[in-house]
């Protein structure tokens, strides 16, 4: 998928930031493509109540368009 290999070459620099690193870690991934959420409308809320479930009071996203 465009979007998911675009996700792993774009974002890649954020990975030298400790803090960055850190997060996506916290949520489960190795990488940001890890946890980058694409798709559509209903993903995106998905993913937002999964934070939510998790405990998160505060969920950001950050847009993009990764796929051009």
């Amino acid at each position: 998928d465009a979007a998911r290999a675009a996700a792993t070459e774009q974002p890649a620099f954020y990975e030298q930031i400790p803090s960055h690193a850190r997060a996506v870690e916290l949520s489960g991934g190795k990488r940001a493509a890890d946890v980058a959420v694409i798709g559509d409308e209903r993903t995106v809320a998905a993913e937002v109540q999964r934070y939510r479930d998790a405990g998160a009071t505060e969920v950001v996203f950050s847009g993009t368009d990764l796929a051009g």
